[in-house]
């Protein structure tokens, strides 16, 4: 455990309804945490069953102290959520340098002769999944 190598942690995850939510009980685990600051979001609660934010996740970020110059954004989702969360962290500051994104694709090999994970000149299962915003945001094939 790392932790206390890194200053505030924010954890903002969103999902479209309250029946989609993964990792339901490690993310409960949170609540009983107080050095980790964590948001939820669904898209829509139409049992109203919800008791946080209802709206997309890039609506989270106006609930949050956020300081782009001295945060790392990690990004991990599917790929439509990307460029509107891409958008608004660019918006707020957030300098490029300081975006990760996870690009999960669906691999074969795992070690980069099959080409079935590969965007460009990149491949997910060598030098990913993780990749610096820097690295692929002129990648169309990766955003």
């Amino acid at each position: 455990d790392k932790r206390k190598d890194f200053d505030d942690i924010i954890l903002m995850y969103g999902t479209n309804n309250p029946d989609n939510v993964l990792f339901k009980y490690e993310l409960l685990g949170f609540y009983d945490r107080d050095d980790i600051t964590y948001h939820y979001s669904v898209d829509r609660d139409d049992e109203g069953i919800w008791k946080q934010y209802v709206g997309v996740v890039t609506g989270l970020f106006d609930r949050a102290a956020l300081y782009p110059s001295q945060t790392c954004a990690v990004l991990c989702g599917p790929p439509i959520m990307y460029r509107f969360v891409l958008e608004k962290l660019l918006k707020l500051g957030f300098p490029k340098e300081h975006i990760y994104m996870s690009l999960e694709r669906m691999m074969k090999c795992g070690v980069g002769k099959c080409g079935h994970c590969a965007f460009g000149d990149k491949y997910c299962c060598i030098e990913g999944p993780v990749f610096p915003f820097t690295e692929i945001e002129n990648l169309k094939e990766a955003i």
